[in-house]
């Protein structure tokens, strides 16, 4: 009889060691990070960024512009005494900036938006990613 007890605890340890191997190849797999205690530490995101299109000599510098998504765009106007605007092409976004002055716009979703100044023409793109 304690034979037979001795071999069921032995089998369920060994049952035991099994499934926690299985679950830490698991958890590689999801490509997370497990401490020396095996806990998870979950992956950081990244922070939101800011971006800067200078508007001089009527032209948005730089003219494309590669994001990523729930960055802002902050426009500064240099040219003097002139005010520009940043209007998308869809015409869902249209603002306008005073000489010397600035506007910041974010960007929450995914895509590729033209846009152009509405007081003189000038045109740029936004990569959002």
């Amino acid at each position: 009889m304690k034979t037979a007890i001795i071999l069921i605890l032995i089998a369920s340890l060994i049952f035991i060691i099994g499934a926690s191997s299985c679950q830490q190849q698991i958890v590689e797999q999801k490509n997370v990070t497990v401490a020396q205690n095996n806990t998870i530490i979950p992956p950081v995101a990244e922070e939101p960024k800011t971006y800067t299109v200078i508007i001089e000599n009527y032209m948005f510098r730089p003219y494309n512009i590669n994001i990523e998504k729930d960055s802002t765009i902050t426009w500064i106007n240099k040219d003097t005494p002139d005010a520009h605007s940043v209007t998308l092409n869809d015409q869902s976004i249209s603002e306008r900036i005073e000489s010397g002055k600035n506007v910041s716009i974010t960007f929450n979703k995914a895509g590729q938006y033209a846009y152009h100044c509405s007081v003189h023409g000038e045109s740029g793109y936004i990569y959002v990613k």
